[in-house]
């Protein structure tokens, strides 16, 4: 019953120990309670079985939890329980930049406080203006498009 009794708590000591370094890092009632059910463990064996007992159960909860902390350490544990898939989706290129030229003409459609929609020649896109915030409906220019984003400034 003792061994029995030993042996509970030392797996209970190292369940502890793993949910302390895996689940709830930091100092807390996981990583007390493993450092106290070790120590009861380990005395309880010094106690009823003599110091040769005490010392194998010594060497035995320093082996175990080394090899269940080696074991959850390992990268092909954690794959079979981490997200895996990818983001392949790319940002489009945008076909307007190609269609749209420093200099052209046209109409803010929402307010640009610095970002919004403008509309030239049908083709309604976001731009960003100069500086000032430009009001909806008013007639705007394109200054440069740089990195498909479009700079425009108010006519007035």
């Amino acid at each position: 019953m003792t061994i029995l009794t030993i042996v509970l708590l030392v797996a209970l000591a190292i369940f502890l120990l793993v949910l302390e370094l895996f689940i709830i890092p930091g100092i807390s009632i996981a990583g007390i309670g493993a450092i106290l059910v070790y120590a009861g463990a380990i005395a309880i064996a010094y106690i009823k079985l003599g110091v040769v007992g005490g010392n194998i159960t010594l060497a035995a909860s320093i082996i175990s939890s080394a090899i269940a902390v080696y074991i959850f350490f390992k990268p092909s544990t954690w794959k079979r329980v981490t997200l895996s898939t990818e983001i392949t989706a790319k940002v489009p290129e945008y076909e307007v930049c190609s269609l749209l030229k420093p200099g052209m003409q046209g109409v803010a459609k929402t307010r640009l406080g610095p970002m919004g929609e403008i509309e030239i020649n049908d083709i309604i896109t976001e731009a960003q203006s100069m500086g000032a915030i430009i009001n909806a409906n008013t007639p705007i220019e394109i200054v440069y498009i740089e990195d498909h984003k479009i700079f425009v400034k108010p006519l007035i």
